[in-house]
């Protein structure tokens, strides 16, 4: 195994021709890693011009602008279009930037353009390119949500498993997941009712949430590499390291973030003050995992189970070192035979579809 193959349920058009399976080498791995470093420090940057002198809620606009940054990859584009034309009701992504100014505006020293003006009314071409400006000048969102559409399109590309079939499932969308996951435990676990500490704990939360998987694309690329597994989630603590969040939001916070990054499929290993949010953390990603990766689906399919002479249930139900040294043990045109099947299965059990040739 010298790369990652990512099963297509929905065919890729790449370079002329629709594909199953695309691959991605250690490169592109290293390049994509780079990619999502340099796009979470411009957040970093974005939060620290209007640097508040309460951590908690520089963490939550650190956290809103993450998840708005990542995604952009799924919704292009996500940022506002300014038209000639007015327009008298907003679409999607307008309404998530009206929300993301009528949170911040007061913080960023922006004027308040729509006071007293019911949002069916607002004329778009002029008071929200008003707000919208200002907004990007303040917090120099250029650098975050809008990188080349390309590239933007391209982090997509990252799966959440490097398993074929079951790298049907991508990192941004699992990341995403597993934070509404994690919040929304935390928030029913307290009723709903949260004070200061809850207040931030919970941001603490849902940073380590979005987070937590960022150190994969460089783990595989220095996996396969050395064809020796390396974890993910040391590399996921290199990352938060990275970011340098101590700038931002004090020691304390930012090593907690690091720690229940490391340790999130070990939350026992946690001081207690964290061990509560790691066990949050372990179960909201094991529950995404269960949507996005249809282990048991593929494990059990007769046509996949023929494409390798290796026991399926195994490669597909664990992980670890021992599962790791089977799949490098395996070349990559059999993983993608294996990866094009998985395809065709996933696209048979939900859609029905025919298999690309």
């Amino acid at each position: 195994m010298k790369k990652i193959h990512v099963t297509c349920v929905t065919p890729v058009y790449v370079r002329g021709e629709f594909k199953d399976d695309i691959e991605i080498d250690t490169p592109e791995l290293e390049a994509l890693s780079n990619e999502l470093q340099n796009l979470l420090k411009n957040v970093v940057e974005a939060v620290k011009r209007v640097k508040d002198s309460d951590s908690s809620k520089n963490l939550e606009l650190f956290n809103d602008l993450v998840v708005a940054a990542l995604k952009r990859s799924l919704i292009l584009p996500l940022a506002p279009t300014l038209q000639n034309s007015k327009r008298i009701a907003p679409w999607i992504g307008d309404l998530f930037y009206l929300w993301l100014f009528e949170k911040y505006y007061k913080r960023t020293g922006v004027s308040e353009v729509l006071t007293n003006k019911p949002l069916i009314s607002i004329k778009w071409d002029e008071d929200f390119k008003e707000y919208w400006e200002k907004l990007v000048s303040y917090l120099q969102l250029e650098k975050i949500f809008f990188p080349q559409k390309e590239r933007a399109l391209d982090l997509l590309k990252l799966p959440a498993d490097s398993r074929p079939g079951l790298s049907s499932a991508r990192l941004i969308p699992h990341l995403l997941a597993v934070s509404a996951i994690a919040t929304s435990k935390y928030i029913a676990q307290k009723q709903g009712r949260l004070n200061g500490k809850d207040f931030l704990n919970l941001q603490i939360l849902r940073a380590a949430a979005i987070l937590h998987d960022l150190g994969k694309p460089r783990a595989w690329c220095e996996t396969l590499k050395s064809q020796k597994y390396v974890s993910h989630a040391t590399y996921g603590a290199m990352f938060i390291d990275s970011l340098n969040l101590e700038d931002l939001l004090g020691q304390q916070i930012s090593q907690a973030i690091k720690e229940l990054v490391e340790n999130h499929h070990l939350p026992d290993k946690l001081p207690d003050n964290l061990r509560e949010l790691g066990k949050i953390l372990q179960e909201a990603d094991h529950k995404a995992s269960e949507i996005d990766r249809l282990s048991d689906l593929l494990s059990k399919d007769t046509k996949l189970t023929s494409v390798i002479n290796i026991d399926l249930n195994s490669l597909y139900k664990t992980t670890g070192v021992e599962t790791w040294n089977k799949w490098l043990s395996l070349d990559d045109s059999a993983l993608t035979t294996l990866s094009k099947t998985a395809a065709e299965v996933l696209r048979n059990q939900m859609f029905n579809w025919p298999m690309i040739s």
